[in-house]
């Protein structure tokens, strides 16, 4: 596992990278886009966005809105 913390648009943001042989995603709903299934939670104003990639869960964590944690997850390869 690896975190970065980083900033978009002045707020913090968290990156996280895992195995997804290690790691289940339990989501509220799921967005797609382009072909990617994108796993979403909320917990009182911190979200998290989830997919996978190359075996390999993606995990975005902050206070943005969803969409904008997505737009920043399609980014990541």
């Amino acid at each position: 596992m690896a975190a970065v913390s980083l900033l978009s648009d002045g707020v913090p943001v968290t990156l996280v990278m895992a195995d997804a042989s290690e790691v289940r995603m339990s989501a509220l709903f799921t967005i797609e886009r382009n072909g990617e299934v994108f796993h979403v939670q909320t917990f009182d104003d911190v979200r998290m966005v989830m997919t996978e990639h190359s075996g390999r869960w993606i995990c975005l964590m902050g206070t943005l809105p969803t969409e904008r944690l997505v737009n920043l997850a399609e980014q990541i390869r």
